[in-house]
């Protein structure tokens, strides 16, 4: 979608793992570029490398993209689903004592990013409160243009994305519940 968006049409894009991999690729000079999150591209951008894309350029280049969410089984969640909005609910409270907390939000990213440097911590939570979104609905926008993607990469079969409905994807009735009870207006006030 972003090279689509610069007019790009002649990259060639490789499956290289997972990120560590693909930064790795770059430091051999095997590839130009890649796809790298928190912390790796703060790492990166001390080793010299530039962002030449970033979450926030998503909006700008009117690129709707789900980097993260909960998922799970149509018949796990038909079973449990007071379990599923209790985990969605309290997801956002974290959210919200990150956004409140800066101090322990960034004592525990330090720890699970293994981070041991004051900048990286203090980047990924200025980034957080950046890029956080106070509103979890999933835009059906997203899905459908990350399906057709998808399809286009041949990761999912074109026939059977094109004849299943964008809303068999995702699932906003647990969002919903928590709007109409005033769960998200009395968290974020």
């Amino acid at each position: 979608m972003i090279l689509d968006r610069h007019g790009i049409k002649d990259a060639t894009i490789l499956q290289m793992g997972s990120q560590p991999e693909a930064a790795a690729g770059m430091r051999r000079d095997a590839i130009d570029g890649a796809m790298i999150s928190l912390p790796l591209n703060y790492v990166l951008a001390k080793e010299g490398y530039r962002e030449l894309v970033g979450p926030q350029d998503y909006r700008k280049l009117g690129i709707q993209f789900i980097s993260q969410g909960i998922s799970a089984r149509r018949s796990f969640i038909a079973k449990n689903r007071d379990l599923v909005l209790r985990l969605i609910k309290a997801t956002m409270e974290g959210m919200k004592l990150m956004s409140a907390q800066e101090n322990l939000a960034k004592k525990i990213l330090s720890k699970y990013t293994r981070q041991t440097d004051q900048e990286s911590p203090d980047r990924a939570y200025r980034f957080g409160l950046e890029t956080l979104n106070k509103d979890p609905t999933i835009p059906r926008e997203a899905i459908v243009s990350m399906v057709r993607l998808m399809a286009d990469l041949g990761l999912i079969d074109r026939a059977a994305a094109a004849s299943m409905p964008a809303e068999s994807f995702y699932d906003n009735s647990f969002v919903d519940e928590m709007k109409k009870t005033g769960f998200l207006r009395e968290l974020w006030k």
